[in-house]
């Protein structure tokens, strides 16, 4: 799929991304900002000298400290996703 392809199907669109402080959901939202996406990234831990910080993700997404165990703190990021 080509990165034409990838902005059509994701420019502005909302995307809640579990574990995004890590280096595969990073990559993911760094990947999904670079073709507009809004992301609601949900992690329970970051780590210091993470890729994460070091390209400044926090500042371009919803940055949430959440653990996905917790049903109604991901409930209500389920709703924001849907607004």
């Amino acid at each position: 799929m080509n990165n034409h392809s990838l902005v059509k199907i994701f420019k502005n669109k909302k995307i809640l991304i579990t574990g995004h402080t890590g280096f595969k959901g990073m990559r993911l939202t760094a990947s999904l900002l670079e073709v507009g996406a809004n992301i609601i990234g949900v992690s329970i831990d970051l780590k210091k000298n993470s890729h994460f910080n070091l390209l400044n993700i926090k500042k371009k997404i919803i940055n949430t400290k959440t653990d996905i165990r917790d049903y109604k703190k991901l409930k209500k990021l389920f709703k924001i996703c849907l607004i």
